[in-house]
């Protein structure tokens, strides 16, 4: 994360809410100590975009907010790709044999070179439905039933994060955090070309990508403790271009009324399910979304893969 991109723990609330929220705001948790956490996720939310190279790359340019972490202990996520069972495009060989002699015996042939190969014909065809279709021998057709792929549905990634405040600030700050996970869930009002507010339309809700950091030891302040590496991406499963579908706050977690000195929760566990836009592909053991691989059609796939 670049040195310039400074978390500010004093975010006035009107930059998280309303139809047109500031840009570039970022919040984290906590404010001391940091150095004490290893990993971190960092959720960054963009503005809905329908091309797809900024659907690939998570919403269009310039970041509405970024909200910044520890990684929880409880995350999750779910893939499902969708089969129905149907006849298999195989074609056994006896029917293919069967399909041949019926065209030849009844092929726009004339007079009696048709009824020769008719003659020829009939007997055998008599003995090949004798045998497929239940006939003398009793035997009836094999089962082509064939599991075949219909599509892959966008995955599910589940958080919970359990903060609890030291002091009052960071009571504050995670009261913020909540807010601004269940303000860009969802929708902004559409406004007209003079900037009113339109009473007939809205905007598509934000696109949400998170990204995990491990903690570099040596360095001072949140912008130059966070590093990354290539294993971290196992933590996160490879997440693509999301929306948040549901968020959960629960602000008495510790079964009672317990708040800081400014009146805010001590104590708030956050659950967030966020729902990936468009289904995968596997790009040389790699996921990719379908707008990341459509956007660059006519390219050469990337020789390199997951397990390099």
């Amino acid at each position: 994360m670049a040195e310039e991109d400074q978390y500010d723990p004093d975010i006035i609330d009107d930059q998280i809410v309303g139809a047109y929220p500031t840009e570039n705001v970022k919040l984290y948790y906590p404010f001391y100590r940091q150095n004490e956490v290893r990993y971190w996720l960092n959720f960054s939310a963009k503005r809905y975009s329908n091309r797809r190279a900024q659907k690939a790359a998570g919403g269009r340019p310039g970041k509405l907010v970024d909200i910044l972490l520890p990684m929880p202990t409880n995350m999750n996520s779910t893939s499902n790709v969708n089969y129905e069972v149907d006849q298999s495009n195989e074609t056994p060989f006896i029917e293919v044999i069967k399909s041949s002699l019926d065209k030849l015996k009844t092929g726009n042939f004339l007079g009696a070179g048709r009824r020769l190969l008719g003659g020829i014909f009939d007997p055998i065809t008599e003995s090949i439905i004798d045998l497929t279709v239940g006939g003398n021998l009793g035997r009836v057709s094999m089962d082509t039933g064939e599991s075949l792929f219909q599509s892959a549905n966008p995955r599910t990634f589940n958080f919970s994060f359990a903060l609890i405040a030291r002091t009052p600030a960071e009571a504050t700050a995670i009261g913020r955090i909540a807010k601004a996970f269940e303000s860009y869930a969802l929708p902004f009002p559409a406004t007209s070309l003079l900037g009113n507010i339109s009473a007939n339309a809205m905007i598509h809700p934000p696109l949400w990508s998170w990204t995990p950091y491990t903690t570099n030891p040596s360095g001072v302040g949140i912008a130059k403790t966070l590093s990354q590496n290539s294993n971290l991406e196992f933590w996160t499963s490879n997440p693509q271009t999301s929306v948040l579908t549901q968020v959960s706050v629960d602000k008495t977690p510790l079964n009672g009324i317990f708040a800081s000195s400014n009146d805010a929760p001590i104590a708030t566990i956050i659950n967030l399910q966020y729902l990936e836009l468009e289904p995968n592909m596997n790009v040389n053991g790699r996921i990719r979304s379908r707008s990341s691989v459509t956007s660059q059609a006519g390219s050469s796939i990337d020789a390199s893969g997951l397990f390099d």
